[in-house]
């Protein structure tokens, strides 16, 4: 987006919206006509009257056309609410309101929807990984959940109309879990079920293996299991040695992708005033509604294995999915992965729709040729759009694959899989 065509766009979308806050003007004056009018005199005012209402609905139609993709739009707009021009900022924010609750969501889900960008987001949306490719016993984990509660976050955008914006994709602008939100609030999670294990022993080993997972603590994170475990403080830094560089970092074998939503709402908090019991300042939070859906998609890849022993690589690879699967669980239903979540925000509904893949299977057939038989090259493909492309990516199901549509078939699932990997890896 140029800077000329903003300053243009914005100089536009400014007059449109003085000649609304007019024809709000005259709409007004025309009700109170009505109501002071003869009988035989109103059904004319009327009719007067819904004539400006749709030319104040068409100039707000312009208004939308003016710019490319919904975020834009409403950043033009913020300019208008932001002017030292009360009357004006009130019918800015009023129509933001009224376009972000009831059945005017729609048009949110439209506009994202018609984009040109849509197939490119079809691409990102859905992420497909060919779990053969990889070391054996990685897995692939992806499902598709619907919100029980609203999703809350906070946006990098600074001009914005609402003063919490959800976070929104920088491309497709649409809302959007980061994979390092994903990432921090099952790393959480995973302490805290480390926090209610009573066990000393316990709790230490599953230290090593968040980091195993996630990769190298924070400072905070640090203090706190030094404080949780004081007498395993210096046998922890010992084994980071190992497992961390010199600079005290490492990569965990956890990968997230980003989740995308196609629904956006609005949330109102109306603090009180303890002597009027009455609240006069309402807040708008932008939000993600609850019954949304979004696709979450996990990929675990055990690289820092290679060369360790065999009955070593099953046990731990055993125990990380394990601590995979509860700390997924209780982040999706218990603990949240919103802002606010301690408020019951950001969990899911029990009901989700995913597949579970683990390499390491030798029934596969070998790609590469025997020793001594010529190489086939593969021929390349081309494609003229990115539907094309899209469709020739999508995930095919791996002969270890199923699905699964609740946490406690995913949880049978993974016993089943792991064990037959693992018996085939033997």
């Amino acid at each position: 987006m140029s800077f000329d065509w903003y300053i243009k766009s914005n100089e536009q979308i400014r007059s449109l919206i003085k000649a609304i806050a007019s024809l709000n003007k005259q709409i007004a004056t025309k009700m109170n006509e009505i109501k002071d009018a003869a009988q035989d005199k109103k059904a004319q005012l009327k009719k007067e009257k819904k004539d400006l209402e749709n030319t104040a609905e068409n100039k707000w139609n312009e208004a939308y056309k003016l710019t490319p993709y919904f975020s834009a739009c409403w950043k033009s707009l913020s300019s208008c609410y932001l002017a030292e021009d009360q009357p004006l900022a009130d019918l800015v924010r009023d129509r933001y309101t009224k376009l972000q609750s009831g059945e005017e969501r729609v048009r949110i889900k439209q506009d994202i929807e018609s984009q040109k960008l849509l197939d490119v987001f079809n691409f990102f949306k859905i992420p497909a990984v060919d779990i053969s490719l990889l070391l054996p016993f990685s897995f692939f984990l992806q499902f598709t959940f619907t919100l029980a509660k609203p999703y809350l976050s906070k946006d990098d955008e600074g001009f914005y109309i609402c003063e919490n914006p959800v976070k929104k994709d920088k491309v497709f602008k649409v809302p959007t879990v980061p994979g390092s939100t994903w990432k921090g609030n099952m790393r959480w999670t995973a302490g805290r079920l480390l926090e209610m294990d009573g066990n000393v022993s316990e709790r230490f080993k599953k230290r090593i293996q968040i980091s195993n997972l996630f990769g190298n603590e924070n400072e905070a994170e640090k203090r706190y299991f030094d404080a949780l475990m004081p007498e395993k403080k210096e046998a922890f830094e010992q084994v980071t040695r190992t497992l961390f560089n010199k600079e005290g970092l490492r990569k965990g074998r956890l990968n997230f992708y980003p989740t995308f939503f196609d629904q956006i709402s609005l949330e109102v908090i109306n603090p009180h005033d303890r002597k009027t019991k009455a609240g006069t300042v309402p807040i708008y939070i932008e939000s993600v509604p609850a019954g949304a859906s979004g696709t979450f998609s996990l990929l675990y890849v055990p690289f820092d294995l290679m060369g360790k022993s065999s009955e070593e690589v099953k046990q731990q690879v055993s125990e990380d999915i394990n601590l995979v699967y509860n700390s997924l669980k209780e982040m999706m239903l218990t603990y949240g992965f919103s802002a606010k979540k301690s408020c019951g925000f950001g969990v899911i509904e029990e009901d989700i729709n995913g597949i579970f893949e683990m390499s390491g299977n030798k029934d596969k057939k070998p790609t590469n040729p025997e020793p001594g038989q010529p190489t086939q090259t593969k021929k390349k493909k081309t494609y003229s759009t990115f539907s094309e492309l899209l469709d020739s990516t999508q995930p095919t199901k791996q002969p270890n694959s199923l699905t699964f549509s609740s946490f406690e078939k995913l949880k049978d699932i993974i016993n089943q899989v792991k064990a037959e990997v693992m018996k085939n890896a033997g």
